[in-house]
């Protein structure tokens, strides 16, 4: 579920697609409804800077700020004006000029060049900004966020939501039940385990870049430190945090992605580190149906630019263009060809062009590699 980090768009935007995994709904918008083991063209895509995924849906941005989806639309949660399932990408209404894109669990949020925010899907935990909360509460088309401007960033959780300004801030909204919001769970509507309306976080500033998980939400300072909170699966599984906590034991960090439940983080020299829940692999040592409390470097992999931790796998891109997977297979989110239960090692993905970026989307088991 977490951008995740949102990474900055590609210098040349990628002319192909290829997609692999879960494809129930036609998430990886090859007009089928069936699984992927290796990766496949998705048709129809040009020049894509930026790819988001969520468990069942995807968003496909382009150079040209307009954004198309594919997929699960049971919430409006495509952003098409509607709740048709689309199985090839399809032009999200009303929408231009965005910079990046994240999905929640049936949400999603887009930033506009302009540094608005703007948010459609389901609203049930607050976490389209609009300051309503309920269930059946939905926007099937894109609204803009009140009240927040000059955003540089932006990342979803399940059902929160966050925003980096750029005066270094962090503002977080939506559902709060186990602290994802890092506001000491204060504020809360009456009958809402949840903040409906973008609220600064205390005692954060000077933050490069966020991420957000399933029910966790983390940032980079400047300096490269990590600081997370909400849900134990932050911290290696021991407790939870409803403020902002150092993740101590790193290098400095320069690229952070949260997944379901474990975390990932880059270093400027290439090395990937991983600490949380390993139930399948995802966090790349060798093990699995274990949980790692504290960070430690993922072994055999150099010279990674960017990182995606998702839902039980993960995986990276390095700067020869070649990408590496690891974690829960049984859809073939691994993109090697298999439904084999798990690896917990990485390993490369045969047959693929030069990748220049990977999906984001922390609650996918599927993804994309765009070219």
């Amino acid at each position: 579920m977490l951008l995740s980090v949102v990474p900055a768009a590609v210098a040349a935007p990628a002319s192909s697609v290829r997609g692999w995994g879960d494809n129930s709904y036609g998430q990886l918008g090859d007009d089928t409804t069936t699984d992927k083991t290796a990766p496949v063209v998705v048709t129809g895509l040009t020049n894509v800077t930026a790819i988001a995924t969520s468990e069942g849906f995807s968003f496909f941005l382009a150079a040209d700020g307009t954004v198309r989806a594919a997929g699960s639309n049971a919430y409006g949660n495509l952003g098409t004006g509607d709740q048709t399932y689309y199985h090839v990408p399809t032009p999200v209404a009303g929408l231009a000029n965005v910079s990046a894109i994240a999905a929640g669990a049936t949400s999603a949020i887009a930033l506009r060049a302009d540094g608005t925010v703007w948010t459609w899907g389901d609203d049930s935990g607050g976490q389209l900004g609009d300051g309503r909360f309920g269930s059946g509460v939905q926007v099937n088309q894109p609204q803009q966020v009140p009240g927040l401007t000059g955003v540089t960033a932006i990342a979803a959780g399940a059902r929160h939501l966050a925003a980096l300004r750029s005066d270094g801030t962090v503002w977080t909204w939506g559902s709060d039940v186990y602290g994802e919001l890092g506001q000491n769970k204060t504020g809360h509507p009456s009958g809402c385990n949840c903040n409906p309306t973008p609220t600064q976080v205390p005692g954060l500033t000077g933050i490069s870049s966020l991420t957000a998980g399933l029910s966790t939400t983390g940032v980079l300072t400047t300096g490269g430190a990590v600081l997370a909170w909400g849900n134990s699966d932050a911290f290696g599984g021991i407790y939870e945090h409803d403020t902002p906590t150092a993740i101590t034991g790193l290098p400095p960090i320069t690229q952070l992605s949260e997944g379901f439940s474990h975390t990932l983080a880059l270093t400027s020299d290439g090395t990937v580190w991983s600490w949380g829940v390993n139930l399948d692999g995802e966090l790349g040592d060798g093990t699995y149906g274990s949980v790692l409390n504290s960070p430690k470097p993922v072994p055999g992999l150099t010279d990674i630019t960017q990182i995606q931790a998702a839902s039980e796998f993960s995986a990276a891109l390095a700067r020869d263009g070649s990408v590496q997977t690891w974690g829960n297979n049984s859809q073939g989110q691994l993109g090697l060809g298999t439904t084999d239960a798990r690896a917990t090692t990485p390993s490369k993905i045969p047959g693929i062009p030069t990748t220049l970026l990977l999906s984001t989307g922390s609650y996918a088991h599927h993804m994309f590699a765009a070219s």
